[in-house]
């Protein structure tokens, strides 16, 4: 059993210990962007909708 009181919130709805990781490659497969610390459970495009609209996450996206 878990000690660390900030654990509840990164369970996931079977109750195990969770956290979402986005991560962006470029064709030669080299990480380009990562993005953490959504815990728990969370919609693929929910997480990647927030890591678009917040400008301090500095989203590798296309110009135009």
């Amino acid at each position: 059993m878990d000690t660390d009181i900030n654990s509840n919130i990164f369970r996931g709805r079977k109750v195990i210990v969770t956290q979402n990781v986005m991560l962006v490659c470029d064709f030669d497969m080299l990480f380009t962007f990562v993005y953490t610390g959504w815990e728990g459970t969370a919609n693929d495009s929910r997480v990647f909708i927030d890591a678009l609209t917040r400008h301090e996450n500095h989203f590798p996206k296309p110009c135009g």
